[in-house]
């Protein structure tokens, strides 16, 4: 699974976003960007805690006589 950036663009309009634009964009294309001044770097992208689910319960059987 590949890192994400919040990213606001400065120097070029990326992927239709006008200059001073906040978007997010992979590692890769962040730093590239940021190497040669097209963006600037605001914050990583933190993935969402997914909730554990409880194992289900498993059915008792019950006796017919």
């Amino acid at each position: 699974m590949t890192k994400k950036y919040n990213v606001e663009t400065v120097g070029a309009v990326i992927n239709r976003s006008p200059i001073g634009s906040k978007i997010v964009l992979s590692e890769k294309e962040a730093k590239h960007l940021e190497s040669i001044g097209y963006v600037r770097i605001i914050s990583e992208v933190k993935p969402k805690a997914t909730p554990k689910k409880a194992p289900a319960k498993k059915a008792t059987k019950t006796e017919s006589k």
